[in-house]
């Protein structure tokens, strides 16, 4: 059941605006970056929308609803007169496929894959006399940015894996 489109409340003249005592105003963000940007989900420009300014707060928040069911890219952040946080709201289950997106495991193949590549390009450069000098400067940067991704994945695997063995000693413990 697709949800009725709420007011979209009036635009902000500029973001020195005043707000009046009672009203809100609710400024879009990117869910994975926590960067502004405009209701359609556009980078800011100068030149578009800022924010929205509503009467009250049931109101705005059934925008911020209705616009990120609409788009779940995006976040809203309800900000009261004050300029404190009243309610932030964003889609939680295209937070949780950004996350796995990023997952220890793809990371590992990735840094492989670079390391893979540096080493390649430096083996190349050497086999020519290192006459090709972007062989290895490209190399050793690819090279080390592997290891390093590399080393992070698989710190962060054992971390993970620590913890749990830890929790599950304290539940054999307690059970």
């Amino acid at each position: 059941m697709p949800l009725e489109i709420p007011s979209q409340g009036r635009k902000l003249p500029g973001h020195r605006a005043r707000v009046g005592s009672g009203e809100y105003v609710v400024y879009h963000f990117f869910a994975k970056s926590v960067v502004r940007c405009t209701p359609d989900g556009e980078m800011l420009s100068g030149d578009n929308e800022m924010g929205c300014l509503f009467d009250d707060l049931a109101a705005a928040q059934r925008y911020c609803h209705w616009r990120v069911s609409e788009n779940p890219k995006i976040g809203c952040t309800v900000y009261d007169s004050r300029g404190r946080v009243a309610d932030q709201i964003f889609n939680s289950e295209h937070l949780e496929r950004v996350k796995r997106a990023s997952a220890p495991k793809r990371q590992i193949i990735l840094g492989s894959f670079l390391l893979i590549c540096g080493c390649s390009l430096v083996w190349l450069d050497a086999r020519h006399d290192w006459m090709l000098f972007v062989g290895f400067l490209i190399g050793t940067r690819l090279a080390v940015g592997g290891a390093a991704k590399l080393l992070l994945s698989l710190g962060e695997i054992y971390e993970k894996r620590s913890a749990r063995a830890d929790q599950d000693a304290l539940e054999k413990l307690s059970g």
